[in-house]
């Protein structure tokens, strides 16, 4: 395999800049914390070889928590292979899970060589479950280690128990012992960390032979032996030692927030693609691995990320297909029930193959209870950081009779893009779409050109935003802040009777209006630059609109409350959609329901005609656990941000949807928005 040079760095994206900040916040913290118990004294050789280890472990931590941002559509949690020939750079890894030991590869980490007590560079021994290269078969928060360590008194240090296990151990191997011969090595390049490559002519108790240790085969583990706290300069060990466990990674890991959208987007995509099932259909769960077999055949992931992310935590999933419906979280005609089993409780075991096919070692006893039960379903929606042993379920209805669903995930070939095109991408891999400004004045559009029912029907829809930059010109004091990138993005639902759309003009984001041809539509706008023409406030704002005119004045108010009682509300901060330093994803869910009465208090879509031909338009911005489309979402304990009854025209009784947008041009012109997660659903 050829070496690999990939400098600790990020992107900068979600929440890996705090890591990062982190990451910096201990190294220095550690430093001084020793200079400062030091002050009375200078740093003995011991102290600096600790300083070292630590730091050579929070660069460790980094890179396992940043993967993903250096190694798109891969999972977080891998570290480097060592470095073999003295180059600071990560080489080639041997074969899968088999443990390596080498020089650390502080180049691969972006770091200065690390040196100890004795002006030696620190050595580095990784887990074959736990290496980037070849990877092992599941990396996740139950990888185990493959490393015991020990001091020379055999005194354990780390890995009482397989979960402890270390997945990698840092060391500093001090001055030579009798024996050792650490000539340099002639041939060039010089390194700069001297000496020559053999282990063995550094480390007393680290070297162990390359044998694979396949997770779960019982294989024993590797010993590593280091010297005593309170060593003596008569023993025959000076190597001192750091253990690095998988909990320590992944407690960083469970802060980003592209971990919790990885949890969420994983579950939701399952269930939509078992929703877009007839009911009858759905698949029986297979008597092995949790019931998952079938389901994970029939639903392998649309995108890379989204199959290794299967790949890796589907020993957390599990599928049951009750004898009768039942529900989950209140909500009635569930036909199947996904889980994701949370982080290992106590008592939990998750080694072997035996243990990972048991559900018990994944769902908590109340979980348990009405796994075996059948039903009824009560837990979790959503991923929480602060409490990841949280079972999470997801209903499973199944798409019954008359009724359609569209997806980025299932259907992105059947979307026509319109407009100025040169800037829009359609991306299959992450079932994605980028929409970017262009000078010509014209907007950029994407339209699904198939016919969705509307009148008699529930629509409901479900997509992840993100803009391309930031933006601080809603902070301004006036509107019309030139500097701005404006303008947004809509989602716009058009009469199905006239063929594919074109794209409006970018100041209206895009939205075609009746000026363009479109006398009729419902769109939802996603504005983030104040203009006085369209009488919007200063403050990034979601809006249900009429007809593709954004002018607020013509159609009802916008609120600071934005708890559903206006159609449209003014969000906080000001900047909220482009905010500082890098935009993050947003989440927005529409619901449409039709055959209501002139206030919308009373929607029964079957009786959908005059005088009951109302609709109740619901939005929800930045809600949790709101991605599944085979249900309402109880507005009780999670009200809309945004509501608006409106008479529904017939020329809407049957739907296309698209998204437009519209970004300034001049010196801002590389504004975008990227579009995931799309689902629509019409029942």
């Amino acid at each position: 395999m050829a070496r690999r040079d990939f400098p600790f760095r990020r992107t900068q994206r979600g929440s890996a800049l705090l890591i990062l900040a982190l990451l910096l916040v201990g190294i220095i913290a550690g430093s001084l914390l020793m200079q400062s118990a030091g002050a009375s004294r200078p740093l003995s050789r011991d102290d600096i070889s600790q300083i070292a280890l630590r730091q050579a472990k929070e660069a460790l931590i980094g890179f396992a928590a940043t993967y993903r941002d250096t190694h798109p559509d891969q999972v977080f949690g891998y570290l480097p292979c060592p470095d073999s020939d003295n180059d600071g750079i990560a080489d080639s890894c041997g074969t899968t899970d088999t443990p390596l030991l080498g020089r650390l590869p502080w180049k691969t980490l972006g770091i200065a060589p690390l040196r100890d007590g004795n002006g030696e560079c620190l050595w580095y021994a990784v887990s074959g479950s736990s290496k980037d290269a070849p990877k092992t078969s599941s990396m996740n928060w139950d990888t185990s280690g493959q490393f015991i360590v020990r001091d020379v008194d055999q005194t354990l240090l780390a890995g009482a128990s397989d979960d402890a296990r270390a997945v990698a151990v840092i060391l500093a191997p001090d001055a030579a012992m009798p024996g050792q011969a650490r000539t340099p090595v002639s041939a060039p390049p010089a390194s700069a960390c001297g000496g020559n490559n053999s282990a063995g002519d550094y480390l007393e108790g680290a070297t162990f032979p390359a044998t694979p240790l396949p997770p779960g085969s019982g294989a024993a583990p590797v010993t590593i032996t280091v010297a005593r706290a309170a060593r003596r300069s008569h023993e025959s060990n000076n190597d001192r030692g750091l253990a690095l466990g998988n909990a320590e990674l992944f407690t960083r890991i469970k802060a980003r927030a592209d971990f919790r959208q990885d949890i969420a987007s994983m579950l939701n995509e399952l269930a939509a693609c078992l929703n877009k099932l007839p009911p009858a259909a759905l698949p029986a769960a297979s008597p092995d691995n949790k019931g998952m077999d079938a389901v994970l055949a029939l639903c392998p992931g649309s995108s890379p990320l989204k199959a290794a992310l299967l790949a890796n935590w589907r020993d957390n999933l599990l599928y049951a297909r009750p004898a009768q419906a039942t529900s989950v979280n209140g909500i009635a005609g569930c036909r199947g029930v996904l889980f994701f089993g949370g982080e290992r409780r106590r008592g939990q075991l998750r080694e072997t193959l035996a243990q990972r096919r048991d559900a018990s070692n994944y769902l908590d006893d109340e979980h348990l209870a009405q796994w075996q039960a059948g039903g009824p379903f009560v837990a979790a929606s959503d991923y929480d950081p602060a409490a990841p042993a949280n079972d999470l379920v997801r209903c499973v209805t199944g798409l019954p009779v008359a009724a359609t669903q569209f997806s980025f995930a299932s259907d992105l070939e059947r979307f026509a893009s319109s407009g100025e095109t040169a800037g829009t991408r359609l991306d299959g891999a992450t079932a994605s779409v980028s929409l970017v400004g262009a000078a010509s004045g014209r907007g950029s559009c994407l339209w699904l050109a198939t016919p969705i029912p509307l009148a008699g029907k529930t629509l409901r829809g479900y997509y992840d935003f993100r803009f391309r930059f930031a933006d601080t010109s809603a902070l301004a004091t006036t509107p019309d802040n030139n500097d701005g990138r404006g303008n947004g993005f809509a989602l716009q639902l058009l009469p199905a009777d006239s063929g594919l759309p074109g794209c409006g003009q970018s100041a209206h984001m895009g939205a075609l209006r009746p000026s363009d041809g479109w006398l009729s539509s419902l769109l939802i706008e996603t504005d983030v630059r104040p203009q006085r023409a369209d009488d919007d406030p200063m403050e990034n704002h979601t809006a249900i609109m009429i007809n593709g005119l954004t002018e607020h004045a013509k159609f009802g108010t916008l609120s600071l409350v934005c708890n559903g009682s206006s159609s449209g509300c003014r969000h906080r901060p000001a900047n909220i959609f482009e905010e500082s330093p890098t935009p993050l994803t947003h989440r927005q869910r529409l619901e449409i329901h039709t055959g209501c009465d002139a206030t919308c208090g009373n929607c029964q879509p079957a009786r959908h005609s005059p005088p009951n031909d109302y609709a109740r338009i619901s939005v929800w911005v930045d809600c949790t656990a709101c991605a599944d489309t085979s249900v309402d979402l109880p507005r009780t304990p999670t009200p809309p941000t945004l509501s608006r009854c409106q008479r529904l025209d017939s020329r809407l009784n049957t739907v296309i949807a698209g998204f437009t947008t519209g970004f300034l041009v001049g010196q801002n012109t590389a504004q975008g928005v990227t579009l995931a997660n799309f689902i629509l659903r019409s029942e």
